[in-house]
C-alpha cells in the first residue's frame, strides 16, 4: 500500500532534524542502561538556526547527509506503536496516529529508563507525538557516503549532493493534503531508502521506479496514464512538477537535467541507505539566490530562462544562448515574462520567492536581512514589484522535436 493510493493503514513520520533538546524528567535515570546513552539526541543539527537555513552551503548538508541516524530496528513496513507509559496504551488511536515505522525513519531519542526509550516525532498530520517504545529496538545506521538528497517542500526541488557538493536539482510534487485528509502531507523529517520497489498503480495513474524511505511513502517517477498499446501519456501529471500534488510520495523528475539525471538515474545510482532529508516550510522564510547568478535565455523569441547556457532542452541551432542576464533582473519588465526552464532548473523567480515568503508571514526585506544581503546596490533598488501583485506563471507546455524525439521549449 502506498501514499499515492487510499490509505488503510496509518504512516507516521519523524522529523529528527526541528526537534530540540529536552533534559531528563524528574526520577528517570538515564544511566540506568548505559549502552543505550549513545542515542540520546544531542540536538545538535543544522536546524539551529530556526530562522534560516541556506541550501546552498553543500558543506554543512552534506555533513548532515552522512551523519549517523537511529532508528527503529523493525520492518521497513511495520508500525511500531508509540506508548503513554512503559508497558502502557498507544498515545494515539486514530487511523492515522500513533506510530512510526521502523529501518527508514530517524528517531529522535530523548530519555532513557531501563529497558524503555522516550522519543518524540511527527505523525503524517504533522502532529508531534511522543512516547515510549523497547530500548531494544534502537538501531544506529551509517548512511551512503556516495550520495545524499534534500527535498524542499517550499521549492518543491530535490538537491542532489555528493562528496560535499551539489550535484544538481529536479522537479518534484510532495503531498498535496485536504481538510478530508491531512495524511496527505508529506511530513518532514530525515529518512533512509531502504527498498526498490518498483512499479504500482495508484488508481488509473502508473507510477515507476519507486524508492521505499517510509512505510508507503515513495521516491518515485512522476506518474502516466498508460494506453492500450502501451503509450504513456505524462500531460496530467508533469505540468504539476514544482507544486504539490501527490497523495504523499514523491514525484521525481523524468526529463534529463543538464547533468544527464532524472528519476530513472536515481533508480540506477542511489545505494542502499542513501539518506534523504525532506526538509518543512513551515513558520520558515525561502532564501534569494545572489542577485548578481549569471542566467540565460535566447533573445530571438525565448520564453525560458536557464542555469545552463547549453541546456539539453534547447534545440542545438539556439546553442550556446546568446541571452545573458542577472537574477536579479527578472524582476525587470523585460525579463519578467520569462519562465523557469523544468529541464536545467534554474532558480525560482525573485517574484516567486516573495510570495512564498509572505505567505509564510516574511517581508522581501526581513529576509534579504537574515541572508546579509542588504546594503547590496543590485538589491537596495525599489522594483516597483511587491508578492501581492505577483502571479504563478503557467506550467510551460511540454513538447517534442520530431527530429530528435528530445524534450524541447524553445
Amino acid at each position: 500500500m502506498t501514499r499515492e493510493m487510499p490509505h488503510k493503514t496509518a504512516m507516521f513520520i519523524l522529523c529528527a532534524l526541528m526537534l530540540w533538546v529536552r533534559p531528563l524528567r524528574a526520577g528517570v535515570q538515564a544511566s540506568t542502561v548505559l549502552n543505550y546513552n549513545e542515542f540520546i539526541d544531542t540536538g545538535d543539527s543544522w536546524w539551529n538556526d530556526r530562522e534560516f537555513f541556506n541550501l546552498d552551503d553543500p558543506e554543512r548538508v552534506w555533513q548532515y547527509l552522512t551523519r549517523e541516524v537511529t532508528v527503529l530496528d523493525s520492518g521497513a513496513q511495520t508500525p511500531v506503536y508509540l506508548l503513554d507509559k512503559p508497558g502502557g496504551e498507544r498515545v494515539k488511536k486514530g487511523q492515522y496516529e500513533g506510530f512510526l515505522y521502523g529501518s527508514s525513519v530517524s528517531v529522535h531519542v530523548l530519555e532513557i529508563s531501563g529497558d524503555w526509550v522516550y522519543i518524540e516525532g511527527y505523525d503524517m498530520t504533522d502532529d508531534l507525538i511522543q512516547g515510549w517504545v523497547r530500548a531494544s529496538l534502537l538501531k544506529k545506521v551509517t548512511p551512503s557516503a556516495l550520495y545524499g538528497i534534500v527535498v524542499d517542500k517550499q521549492s518543491q526541488r530535490l538537491y542532489l549532493y555528493s562528496n560535499g557538493q551539489l550535484v544538481t536539482t529536479l522537479k518534484v510534487s510532495t503531498g498535496l493534503p485536504t481538510k478530508a485528509k491531512p495524511h496527505q502531507e508529506t511530513a518532514a523529517g530525515e529518512y533512509l531508502i531502504v527498498s526498490w520497489t518498483g512499479g504500482f498503480w495508484a488508481d488509473n495513474l502508473w507510477c515507476e521506479l519507486a524508492l521505499r524511505f517510509n512505510g508507503g511513502d515513495l521516491l518515485h517517477l512522476v506518474p502516466s496514464l498508460v494506453a492500450v498499446d502501451g503509450t504513456k501519456d505524462y500531460s496530467t501529471t508533469e505540468p504539476y512538477l514544482g507544486q504539490r500534488a501527490s497523495h504523499g510520495c514523491i514525484r521525481t523528475q523524468r526529463v534529463k537535467t543538464s547533468e544527464g539525471i532524472n528519476m530513472q538515474w536515481l533508480w540506477d545510482n542511489l545505494k542502499m541507505n542513501t539518506k534523504l532529508i525532506v526538509w518543512d516550510d513551515d513558520g520558515r522564510p525561502m532564501h534569494y539566490p545572489d542577485p548578481d547568478t549569471v542566467l540565460y535565455y535566447n533573445p530571438d523569441g525565448g520564453r525560458y530562462y536557464h542555469a545552463d547556457e547549453r541546456c539539453p532542452s534547447v534545440r542545438d541551432t539556439f546553442l550556446p544562448l546568446k541571452g545573458i542576464m542577472r537574477y536579479e533582473q527578472l524582476r525587470d519588465s523585460t525579463f519578467s515574462r520569462l519562465v523557469a526552464c523544468a529541464t536545467c532548473n534554474p532558480p525560482l523567480p525573485p517574484q516567486r520567492v516573495d510570495a512564498l515568503n509572505e505567505a509564510q508571514g516574511y517581508t522581501r526585506e526581513q529576509v534579504e536581512m537574515m541572508q546579509g544581503l542588504r546594503g547590496n546596490s543590485a538589491i537596495d533598488a525599489d522594483s516597483g514589484v511587491t508578492a501581492s501583485a505577483y502571479t504563478t506563471p503557467s506550467e510551460p507546455m511540454i513538447v517534442s522535436d520530431e527530429i530528435s524525439g528530445e524534450i524541447v521549449f524553445e
